[in-house]
Parts: C-alpha cells; structure tokens; sequence
C-alpha cells in the first residue's frame, strides 16, 4: 500500500515554510522520486513474500531459507534425479522448513508442520502407558481403496530424546446382504 509522500510531506512542513513557492517545488521533486522508490519497494516486498512470490521469484525466497526447488523436491520423490514441484507445494516445503529452522519442536510445532505438509486435517495427538516418552499422532480415519496418507510424504520433525509414530487406520465397507436369505411361507 502506497501512501501519498507529497502530501504527507506538506502536511508535516513547519509553517514558516508553507507558501514558499521554492521550497514546496523542492519537496514535490523528492516526494514524486520517493513515492517511485516507495512502489517499488512495495512491488518488492510483494514479489519476495513467502506467501505472494512465484516462479524465480519464490527461488529467491528458498535461498534465503534456504531450501531449493530441487531439494524440496527430493523431499516427495527421491526416486527422481530432478523433480520439478509447483509453486504451491514449492512454498509448502519452505514453510515447513521456516517452521523447523525456528521452532523449538511443541506439540504446536509438530502439528503445524502436519498442516503445512501434509495436508490432512483431523489429526490428533495421544499417548499411551505401555510407551513412555513417545509420541503418537493419529491420522484420519481413510478407505482402504485410499491411499496411505504418509505414503511419499516427507518425516516431521520430531523432538530430541522422544519416540514418534504416526498411526493410521482403515476403514471399508462390507455388503453382507448375500449373506442373508428371507423365507416367506404361506399359510392357508
């Protein structure tokens, strides 16, 4: 969003210097080249954002995080040598990487990072007796004709020190109505 320099500018001028034809052709010639540099500040900020960047652009911003196209990539299929990933999923994976570079791995943390990546809602966290010091995270209930959800899915992080297990479970449906035979009889 740019603001109008000039007029905040002139709104902000001492009185003594309103009205002085000289001075106010001065601050108009600097306010027009500051409000170009304002736009294209702005235009960069856009173009650099996380969330707003595309293309070459958005490679940019993985250098900085740093996480290339290609690694992110990698992080889906390793079967290729050179997988080419969309912007969409492209900025997925840097936002799981900002996450993990700075987070100190909560349980917000965890689960954030199964929101960015991989795309599942539901997910539900839980512990059990029998297994001290661990984590469960529960997927949501899918067919078994599905596919498994953390097939080809890149590993969250996990604290240091802490087991972490993701649990699935499958559901079908059975038609049991073969099975079953009606007898009518008549009586007379």
């Amino acid at each position: 969003m740019t603001t109008d320099i000039l007029k905040d500018w002139l709104r902000d001028m001492p009185m003594q210097f309103l009205g002085k034809r000289n001075i106010e052709v001065l601050i108009k010639a600097f306010a027009r080249q500051m409000q170009e540099l304002d736009t294209v500040f702005e235009e960069l900020n856009t173009k650099t954002d996380l969330d707003t960047a595309m293309g070459q652009n958005l490679d940019y911003v993985g250098t900085i995080i740093p996480l290339s196209r290609k690694e992110a990539g990698e992080l889906v299929n390793k079967r290729f040598h050179e997988p080419v990933i969309s912007d969409y999923r492209y900025r997925q994976y840097l936002k799981y990487r900002l996450l993990r570079n700075t987070c100190d791995c909560t349980y917000y943390n965890i689960m954030k990072a199964i929101e960015i990546l991989w795309d599942v809602n539901k997910v539900y966290y839980y512990e059990r007796e029998d297994r001290p010091a661990t984590i469960f995270i529960g997927l949501p209930t899918v067919s078994v004709d599905d596919d498994d959800q953390a097939k080809g899915k890149p590993s969250i992080m996990k604290p240091a020190g802490v087991g972490f297990f993701y649990t699935g479970q499958y559901s079908m449906i059975v038609d049991q109505s073969a099975l079953e035979t009606i007898r009518l009889m008549c009586l007379d």
